[in-house]
């Protein structure tokens, strides 16, 4: 198998490949295990790119611990939440409409100040979901929710960055 190879801003991630969201732990998880929907909410930083992307890091490229880093060690971001692209894609909101749009995984490269690459380790993995400011209110909620539940079948503990 060949090594993931990042791609220009916008372009899709393959089908097959895993995506990693870092996640705080909430009340919601620590009482029944399961993501809030809200672990998927498009934050200011995320709204400001055109089309909006939620921040997502691909698996092969980038470890949990170097999105940690690279996301500022914030340490309330303990959840690793792991999802396909293909589990993605087939996400539809309700209730459907046929002018909301699939969602989609597309590469977000990570830039320096200055314009130029990131270069620090884990950095060449960033992505994003784009698709989820679509639709109207509860339509946005519908797939945040679907994300939350599918992101609840697959997640573990980030490991201490001491060990």
């Amino acid at each position: 198998m060949d090594r993931l190879q990042p791609g220009p801003t916008g372009e899709p991630l393959s089908p097959g490949e895993w995506i990693l969201r870092l996640a705080v732990v909430s009340k919601d998880f620590l009482e029944s295990g399961q993501i809030s929907p809200e672990a998927f909410a498009l934050s200011t930083e995320d709204r400001r790119h055109e089309p909006p992307r939620l921040s997502v890091w691909a698996e092969q490229l980038t470890l949990p611990e170097q999105a940690w880093h690279l996301m500022g060690e914030k340490p309330s971001y303990r959840l690793v939440l792991r999802l396909t692209v293909d589990a993605i894609h087939g996400l539809r909101p309700n209730p459907d409409s046929p002018d909301v749009s699939n969602l989609d995984v597309q590469w977000h490269p990570l830039l320096q100040e200055d314009g130029r690459p990131d270069t620090r380790p884990g950095a060449d993995g960033h992505a994003g979901i784009t698709g989820l400011h679509a639709g109207n209110s509860a339509q946005r909620k519908s797939l945040r929710r679907r994300l939350a539940r599918l992101a609840s079948e697959n997640v573990r503990w980030l490991r201490s960055p001491s060990g």
